[in-house]
């Protein structure tokens, strides 16, 4: 009997036929290696394996296979019990009256606060607010009955005005009922006294609603800043710039101390980290300080040194190449406002001489450091210029295809731009520095504001809290002395609009007025005012309702060295 080996699981016997393992069938491949049975080997746009066998045109290309549209598994539609709208379970208005100052809000005042920068604060953040806030809801209210347009046009609103207390004072009592407030606007009718009188009874009641829910610790930080804001747009609209100074670094301080709860915020699974700032937000603040810095002195200067830091960090971030006008407004913004504290902050040594106790002092050969502020100074006029070379094809963009809001903006922000270089170079600590250097960009500032008022209805427009052409003029006319130049900017504050920001163009242009006949008598062909004869303001006293300001000035006397002059003059306007 033979006796067969039995193959272990997994060896093959020898002489065995080998068995192929069957495989899927591939239908991926083209169609001339379907046709003959072998495989493919799948290049695109035809398979190497055709070339090779009869040539590029061998090969017939691939079937498109289609893809299965994913299975879907039928879903019951219930009904919804909810409505379809939401009941308010709330009357948001009074009366007919509340709601038609709202609606001109919404349809007027605040495309007018908005201007060319196509700012969402007005016409979004704002009016969400309002939904939910009855402290914003009244505020808005009581600037959608003011009348921007008559203070744009030269009215007499602030002329109407006649009273012993603030504003904020103001708004309180006639909320409580304490005073009539029909007898501080007789000059005006009747429609525009209830106007007047409503706007101020609602400020009492934004006051009043926001106090109560500050007390009862029930207010969002997004509700108490968006109320600062509409508050310092009142009291700027009636003039009281002390009192919107005020308004305006309450609401950065609130600001500062969020900003800092939520940088020092551990996590936690009982409280989430606080959310950020709205972007509009801090941008309008950005906006406010810059004009307030210029009606208060803070006593803080290390506040200002951190702001400008904040403001620091965002300004390094500047690309090569801004791809809107909205981000390249933000980023000049925070320039003006790093320049603002620079400027306010005090004097800007060229040079710092080391104290005895420095371990680099020697008696026969000192060693001078460029100070901080100099080279804050420099770094800040180096940003401005990269912050142009990257704004440079937006500009020129606005001038080809763009419509005229565009361009309007472009040019504004290149006028604003010229401006924030040279009023931080008049900072430099040397005259020689600065004076007589900034021709060509003094000329380019007036010019564009030429074509802004002749291409544009600038002129028309009411600002109380942004900033456009007024700002770059003064600037011109106030701290540069080339006299072609300031001649034809009082010649411009004719044809601007009446207010701008914290600014009048009258009271303005009354003050360059006087400049330039102290300054300028006995001058012939000179260019530029001598240095010796260049005068400084001092003290300057604004009282809105009479339209007169008290103006005090040192002037140098012209060719007596270091001798000064005081001299005072109060105006109308």
């Amino acid at each position: 009997m033979e006796i067969k080996e039995i193959p272990e699981k997994g060896v093959q016997l020898e002489g065995a036929k080998k068995k192929q393992r069957s495989q899927a069938k591939v239908k991926t491949g083209c169609r001339t290696c379907k046709a003959r049975r072998v495989k493919c080997d799948e290049g695109r746009p035809v398979c190497q394996r055709c070339i090779k066998w009869g040539g590029p045109s061998s090969c017939d290309g691939y079937n498109d296979i289609p893809t299965k549209a994913p299975a879907t598994t039928p879903r019951m539609l219930l009904p919804n019990p909810r409505p379809l709208c939401r009941t308010p379970t709330v009357r948001r208005f009074g009366n007919d009256e509340e709601y038609r100052f709202f609606r001109r809000f919404c349809t007027d005042t605040s495309a007018q606060l908005t201007g060319a920068r196509g700012s969402e604060l007005w016409n979004r953040v704002v009016l969400q607010a309002s939904e939910m806030e009855p402290c914003v809801r009244h505020a808005v209210m009581a600037i959608g009955a003011l009348d921007f347009n008559r203070l744009s046009h030269g009215g007499t609103d602030l002329e109407s005005i006649h009273r012993e207390f603030t504003f904020l004072e103001y708004g309180a009592l006639t909320a409580v009922g304490l005073i009539n407030a029909s007898s501080w606007s007789r000059k005006l009718n009747f429609k525009e006294r209830r106007g007047r009188e409503f706007a101020y009874k609602e400020y009492g009641k934004a006051i009043s609603s926001l106090k109560k829910a500050v007390m009862e610790k029930r207010s969002h930080i997004t509700t108490r800043l968006l109320a600062c804001i509409l508050f310092v747009c009142f009291e700027s609209y009636h003039g009281n710039n002390e009192s919107a100074a005020a308004q305006t670094y309450a609401g950065i301080e609130m600001m500062e101390r969020y900003s800092r709860q939520r940088s020092e915020w551990t996590p936690s699974l009982k409280t989430l980290r606080p959310p950020p700032i709205d972007p509009e937000i801090v941008e309008a603040f950005a906006m406010l300080e810059i004009q307030a810095i210029s009606w208060t002195n803070e006593s803080r200067p290390d506040r200002k040194l951190e702001r400008r830091y904040a403001s620091g960090e965002v300004i390094e971030e500047i690309p090569k190449e801004f791809k809107s006008l909205k981000h390249a407004g933000f980023m000049l913004s925070m320039l003006v406002l790093r320049a603002n504290h620079l400027r306010y902050k005090g004097s800007v040594a060229p040079y710092v001489s080391p104290g005895m106790n420095d371990p680099g002092h020697t008696e026969y050969l000192p060693v001078y450091h460029v100070s901080p502020e100099h080279s804050e100074l420099c770094n800040i006029l180096n940003r401005i210029q990269q912050w142009n070379l990257a704004f440079a094809p937006l500009l020129r963009k606005s001038g080809i295809q763009e419509g005229r809001n565009y361009r309007r903006e472009a040019l504004l922000l290149k006028m604003h731009c010229l401006s924030t270089y040279v009023w931080t170079a008049s900072a430099a600590p040397l005259a020689e520095m600065w004076f007589r250097r900034c021709t060509s960009e003094l000329t380019e500032i007036v010019s564009l504001a030429r074509v802004l008022i002749n291409e544009t209805k600038i002129r028309n427009e009411c600002s109380p809290l942004d900033l456009r052409i007024l700002l770059p003029l003064m600037i011109v006319g106030w701290y540069y002395r080339h006299r072609a130049s300031r001649k034809e900017v009082i010649s411009m504050f004719d044809v601007l609009p009446k207010r701008e920001g914290t600014w009048d163009a009258g009271m303005i242009a009354r003050i360059m007025e006087w400049m330039v006949e102290i300054e300028e008598g006995g001058l012939t062909d000179e260019e530029y005012v001598p240095e010796d004869a260049i005068s400084n303001v001092t003290i300057l006293k604004i009282d809105v309702p009479s339209r007169t300001v008290y103006v005090e000035l040192i002037q140098g006397v012209r060719g007596q060295g270091e001798k000064t002059a005081m001299k005072s003059k109060t105006m109308n306007w």
